[in-house]
């Protein structure tokens, strides 16, 4: 909170750790008002102005404006018994004027870390010492102290870091250390380069990021990785030499010219703090130490994007120049590499800005080139990394461009060009294409621009380009096809559990279950079999009855059993033996009741034997012997004769089916229905008219029905006649007259009804 030093510059002066320094200054200050409520005066930044620059006898606290750096609040400060602390983060206190209250104030502070820092000072455990007394942690380095200074940095206790910080970050310091290490490494003193390596990296693990940044800087960089050099934990052989890889194997390449000149350093500094973190100190970085280079990468490429984005003369020049240049592809990719740092929210603003200048097109027109060179295979590898990058973290953006394709002329080349990579010859460019296809068929909530999308690959004939390979025979020996057939069946399995609707009629045109099928049975490859399975139980979970059914139908059962068979050599088991067991697990947890009745009668000698084994497979026995026994109590009568209808149907709907499936000159020719048996000795209920038309009945159909009288049937038709009646006479036929005549009231009501109903009746005399 003090001023900095006299022989210590700063830490304002450093980019990076302006900002963590000054948000824990950040406050917000409140003024108690006199109805007792909080008013808020202003957000700015605190700091204690000491006596001798306020000119008084007591240190100053003032408070500035981040708006216009105009002084919200100067107060002296006050006795530590003055203050009261509310939480972590907010400090209250009263404003006398000769012992007179003259208002109350509080301060918020943004971090508690800032309470701290002000709790400390009037404490005394922060607050500097006066300018003439002030004493200092460590001396400037000598040929005979560096190894003093080592030892004490390295005991520093944590709450003299920042000190010790400001005062190695003097020009005094930084100074002597590269001209001792230049003496030293002349004459050859081994034991002074050891302890100088020694504090360096104190230095380094002191985790101050103005300390870091300072000796990372273009003068003295070169030097300090001199010095760590000398790591005296390894062995001489064993030993890096920074500045020869530095100076000899970096190659800084500029495919398009930043001018730059903080922004270019900015670039530089990244790659020295990555390199330290990664090569020079990785072996002896601590936690913190690793969390505080993290944080200093991540702020500055946080910053290195933004400004690249912001150039719009150098995006466009960098889109001018990949056209022609594959170097700028390899930059782009660079780019898009360290865009993953980013915050999310940041993250899709630079693909967008690359997305409008046309950067789908020309990944499209390296990626759909046949590599047959190294260099062609290092581009087409560059280009695809920028679009897994794409669709991995703004897929809406290649979904729009494959649906506009779509929209000007019925097909997009790029998707087909995606489809097609499935196929590639290298298997890392197959799986990077599948990744990007899982992630284009996404339907989940949230995802964005998928119904274009969706239209442009089911509706356009790219579906069935994509399970075209599934029609050859499958080679075991050809890992490029296994891995391919592999890719496929995951792909399509994605498309049934998300959009089975749209899938079943392509699903039916190419034979899909079919080929799946073969595919499973003609081959040995253990991936390439879960695959398949993964599919099949797609399939059963999707919800469309058509897919379980054409399991069902085509034996997918009978070799998934077959399989099972095989893989039984294992005594432990193994993942495909765990896959079918799972799959069988869900036929019996959801209950799909024509399936498990599939299993447990058609393949039941093959999978009996492996009840005692596996519980999975007598729970499903179990729930096929409950739905026999479910359904030979619910099971209705067909000829009617008992009163009891099915589970989950009413009599509306009873006389719905009757009146929509019936024939209408049956109806007429013969009125009276079957006859019914009386339950319990009660008639049965009399079936009703649901539906649509149930809702229309009016004074003309209870005319009609007591009008219309029982016709007699034909000589050349028969009567339903119960045996069971013993000769009674059929039921009252009074129920068909009455839907005859509702029937008839109904289309007169509606001549639609009717002209619909006339122009189906055949001719009196026409053979039907």
């Amino acid at each position: 909170l003090s001023g900095p030093s006299r022989r210590s510059p700063r830490f304002m002066d450093v980019d990076i750790a302006e900002s963590v320094r000054m948000t824990n200054r950040r406050v917000k200050l409140y003024d108690l008002n006199d109805d007792g409520e909080w008013d808020d005066k202003g957000t700015g930044y605190i700091e204690v102005v000491p006596t001798t620059a306020a000119g008084g006898d007591n240190d100053y606290l003032v408070v500035r404006s981040e708006e216009n750096n105009q002084e919200l609040l100067r107060t002296k400060v006050l006795a530590l018994d003055q203050y009261t602390r509310q939480g972590e983060s907010i400090v209250t206190w009263d404003e006398e004027t000769e012992g007179q209250a003259v208002g109350t104030f509080a301060l918020s502070f943004q971090h508690r870390e800032g309470l701290k820092e002000f709790w400390d000072h009037l404490t005394g455990e922060g607050r500097p010492a006066p300018p003439q007394e002030e004493q200092y942690i460590l001396d400037l380095p000598t040929m005979n102290n560096i190894g003093c200074l080592a030892k004490a940095l390295s005991t520093l206790p944590f709450c003299n870091r920042e000190r010790a910080a400001a005062e190695c970050m003097s020009e005094a310091f930084v100074t002597r250390l590269v001209n001792i290490f230049s003496t030293c490494e002349d004459c050859g003193a081994r034991t002074e380069l050891t302890y100088l390596y020694q504090l360096v990296k104190s230095m380094f693990l002191l985790c101050q990021a103005p300390l870091i940044v300072r000796l990372l800087r273009d003068d003295v960089y070169k030097d300090v990785f001199g010095i760590l050099e000398y790591d005296d934990g390894l062995c001489e052989s064993k030993r890096i030499l920074h500045r020869q890889f530095l100076a000899g194997t970096v190659e800084y390449k500029e495919p398009v010219k930043i001018e730059d000149a903080k922004l270019k350093e900015r670039i530089h500094m990244n790659y020295r703090l990555m390199y330290l973190k990664d090569c020079a100190l990785p072996r002896v970085l601590d936690d913190g130490a690793f969390a505080c280079l993290s944080q200093i990468i991540f702020s500055n490429t946080d910053i290195i994007l933004k400004e690249l984005q912001a150039s719009t003369s150098f995006l466009d020049l960098l889109f001018e120049q990949m056209a022609k240049d594959d170097q700028c592809l390899s930059f782009v990719r660079e780019l898009f590499a360290v865009s993953r740092t980013m915050i999310a929210i940041n993250r899709p603003s630079i693909l967008d800005s690359m997305g409008q200048r046309g950067l789908l097109p020309v990944l499209y027109s390296r990626l759909s080139v046949k590599a047959t060179t190294e260099a062609s295979r290092m581009v087409r590898n560059a280009a695809m990394d920028i679009l897994q990058v794409a669709l991995t973290h703004h897929v809406a953006m290649v979904r729009k461009h494959v649906a506009d394709e779509a929209a000007e002329s019925g097909r997009s080349p790029f998707l087909a060009m995606l489809i097609q990579l499935l196929t590639d010859e290298d298997c890392g460019i197959q799986g990077q294409a599948a990744d990007g296809l899982r992630l284009f068929v996404d339907t989940s909530p949230g995802a964005q621009g998928c119904s274009g999308a969706k239209d442009a690959l089911y509706d356009s004939g790219l579906f069935d380009d994509l399970v075209a390979p599934l029609k050859n025979s499958v080679n075991d020996a050809d890992e490029r096809d296994l891995n391919c057939r592999q890719l496929i069946c995951e792909i399509v399995a994605m498309c049934v559990s998300q959009c089975a609707t749209r899938v079943r009629p392509l699903a039916q045109r190419n034979a899909l279950i079919q080929r799946v099928c073969k595919v499973a049975a003609s081959t040995s490859n253990k991936p390439l079999i879960l695959a398949t399975i993964r599919f099949f139980r797609a399939c059963l979970a999707s919800g469309c009855e058509w897919f379980a059914r054409g399991l069902v139908q085509q034996e997918v059962f009978k070799v998934l059993i077959r399989i099972f068979d095989g893989n039984q050599r294992f005594a432990r088991g193994n993942l495909v033996q765990s896959a079918l067991l799972d799959l069988l697990e869900f036929v019996q947890r959801t209950n799909v009741s024509f399936v498990a009745e599939h299993l447990c009668t058609v393949h039941a000698a093959d999978l009996e034997k492996y009840r005692s084994r596996y519980e999975t497979v007598d729970k499903l026995f179990q729930k096929h012997e409950e739905n026999k026994e479910f359904k030979a109590r619910s099971k209705p009568e067909a000829s009617g004769s008992s009163g009891k209808r099915s589970p989950g149907k009413t009599s509306d709907d009873e006389g719905e089916a009757a009146y929509f499936e019936g024939d209408d000159d049956a109806a007429q020719a013969d009125p009276s229905p079957a006859p019914v048996e009386e339950s319990q000795g009660q008639a049965a209920p009399q079936p009703q008219l649901g539906g649509l038309l149930a809702g229309y009945q009016d004074d003309d159909e209870n005319e009609a029905e007591q009008q219309k009288k029982p016709e007699s049937p034909t000589k050349n038709e028969t009567m339903s006649v119960d045996p069971s009646a013993d000769g009674e006479p059929p039921g009252d036929s009074a129920d068909a007259d009455g839907r005859h005549a509702r029937k008839k009231a109904r289309t007169d009501d509606h001549p639609g009804v009717a002209a619909d109903a006339a122009g189906a009746k055949p001719a009196e005399n026409e053979e039907l």
